[in-house]
């Protein structure tokens, strides 16, 4: 029995051992994959080398693979004030790398006697990446290339051309919101298989990663940041990008305006990431209205503007985003009547201007063109009729004669702007916006809609005289 006891001991105290053994194993194999393995992911140098989009014939090769050449050959540094002495105005938002927008960077090259060079490319290296991206010169030739000949510096007949790129995505993956790397980036010319010439300086890139307007005022990123005041943003041919602090996380329908005349522009607006508008490559020849609606944890809007988006040299455009609160859109009704007609929830300014003011606005996107032009036609319009009928009035208003006056303008002021042709077309989104407000429609309101639609050629009975 003795010896049982002992026997199981024995066979206790190996298994004991055997687990141990084991674990110590598998601990120190840990520790050595571990020490063996470091960190792989990609420097942020490597992601803007290897992610980011380039002028379309652009090729890498390794900083490595390359030979020294001729330092006579070596790029210069480019100031704002030579790009200005070539009728360039360059914003400070544009030396900043956005998500979602294209960034420039500018590259001289020193001539091989009189002439520019004709071979060869610009090459663009950031940081110690071994990856540069090389861009043939001869894209310059070619109409929405991505790269541009600027002009001649004749300080020392140099010459000046922008690079578009539109940045990695996957910069900011690993870098939290608001944050603001600063990236170098240095220029080379290169030409033949394997020469370059590098330049002796670098110039800086800051990476901006979501919100910025929290960020110290200091902050390179933070050069866009402003609070909300209601001003007309206007420029050429550089990409700008403003971010407004709204002081609100909430708005609805504010009626952002923009013009890019006839050269094709591309204008965005976004809120925490997520896309509010995005106008497209665009020449508007007229001015154009879009209601802006949001609503989140965030109080910052940023607008960007992508100019000469389809190759072209020479723009202008401008923007102006409205401040949320106040008498601004379709509050403009509620604040008319809070300060001089006084007619109430009832009256004609709030019960039915406000309110088809924001139904409108609220189905803008189920519009067609045709429509979408009706309602920026007749938003101008019919409001400030009623505020010349209230200028005229001494002393209480006479909210019936008001509601009234209003209602015979609408005929008018609705013929004006096509409203037959924006019928036909859009029957289902002037539907949306008639059942969303049923409940507020007054028998005026109804009476006025069915003379519009007889005038349309369209047969109600009782209503029309031509059924």
């Amino acid at each position: 029995m003795q010896r049982r006891t002992w026997i199981g001991i024995g066979i206790l105290v190996g298994v004991v051992l055997l687990i141990a053994l084991i674990v110590g194993l598998v601990v120190g194999l840990r520790k050595h994959k571990k020490k063996d393995s470091p960190d792989s992911s990609p420097s942020l140098d490597d992601i803007l080398s290897n992610d980011s989009t380039f002028p379309n014939g652009s090729y890498q090769v390794s900083t490595g693979s390359l030979k020294v050449g001729p330092k006579n050959l070596n790029p210069i540094l480019v100031t704002l004030q030579d790009l200005k002495s070539l009728g360039l105005t360059v914003d400070n938002s544009s030396l900043v790398a956005e998500t979602n927008r294209l960034s420039v960077m500018f590259v001289r090259i020193p001539r091989n006697g009189t002439a520019r060079m004709q071979f060869g490319g610009i090459g663009v290296r950031f940081g110690s990446s071994d990856t540069l991206n090389v861009i043939p010169l001869n894209l310059s030739s070619i109409t929405n290339s991505g790269l541009r000949y600027i002009g001649l510096l004749n300080s020392d007949r140099s010459d000046v051309y922008q690079v578009q790129v539109r940045m990695a995505e996957e910069m900011c993956a690993s870098s939290a919101s608001g944050s603001c790397s600063i990236v170098n980036w240095s220029p080379y010319f290169v030409f033949g298989d394997n020469l370059g010439s590098a330049a002796n300086f670098s110039n800086e890139l800051p990476v901006a990663c979501g919100s910025q307007c929290d960020a110290n005022s200091t902050s390179r990123c933070a050069t866009s940041c402003s609070a909300c005041d209601g001003q007309q943003v206007a420029g050429a041919n550089t990409p700008v990008t403003r971010r407004y602090r709204m002081n609100t996380t909430s708005a609805r329908n504010l009626l952002f305006s923009y013009q890019t005349y006839q050269v094709p522009d591309r204008v965005t607006v976004t809120y925490g990431g997520v896309n509010l508008f995005d106008s497209t490559c665009i020449g508007t020849n007229d001015e154009q209205l879009t209601p802006i609606t949001y609503e989140g944890r965030y109080t910052e809007v940023r607008v960007d503007v992508e100019p000469n988006c389809d190759g072209t040299t020479s723009t202008q455009w401008y923007f102006t985003l409205p401040c949320a609160g106040g008498c601004q859109g379709c509050d403009e009704y509620t604040c008319l009547d809070d300060q001089r007609a006084h007619c109430g929830s009832d009256g004609y300014l709030k019960r039915y201007g406000w309110y088809f003011c924001e139904s409108y606005y609220d189905s803008y996107q189920m519009f067609d063109v045709i429509g979408k032009n009706f309602i920026n036609c007749v938003r101008p319009k019919l409001l400030p009729y009623v505020q010349s009928y209230l200028n005229g009035v001494k002393g209480d208003v006479n909210c019936t004669d008001l509601s009234n006056k209003a209602f015979s303008s609408h005929t008018k002021i609705y013929e004006q702007c096509g409203f037959c042709n924006a019928l036909s077309t859009n029957k289902l989104a002037f539907g949306e916006v008639l059942v969303a407000w049923r409940n507020f429609v007054s028998a005026d309101a109804w009476s006025q809609l069915g003379t519009m639609f007889c005038k349309c050629a369209y047969c109600i009975p009782g209503v029309c005289s031509n059924c």
